[in-house]
């Protein structure tokens, strides 16, 4: 969790007031500077994760869309993941009426 996630979960589910986690948070980071250090590397990995994996869902859709990808040659893991994206794009189309 980063700090905004922990802020909020922490007052929406003990009701302890951003102020109070904030001071405890910088005591910590005082009090433990190297893990500080590999929790922001960490949380760096994270992010940087989930937008490689945005951009290579991004660029799947379009190869896809533009018929640059063969479905049927791709690896059970890969098919998988298409599989996934497809119901996800599927969900997001709005529906014409048949009639």
């Amino acid at each position: 969790m980063t700090f905004e996630e922990t802020v909020t979960y922490i007052r929406d589910n003990h009701k302890i007031p951003h102020r109070i986690t904030k001071e405890i948070w910088e005591g910590l980071q005082e009090l433990s500077p190297e893990f500080f250090e590999r929790y922001y590397l960490a949380l760096e990995v994270r992010r940087q994760i989930k937008e490689c994996n945005s951009l290579l869902r991004t660029q799947g859709i379009k190869m896809l869309k533009d018929g640059q990808f063969d479905i049927a040659t791709a690896p059970p893991a890969v098919m998988n993941l298409l599989n996934q994206i497809l119901s996800e794009e599927l969900a997001n189309t709005p529906c014409k009426p048949l009639f």
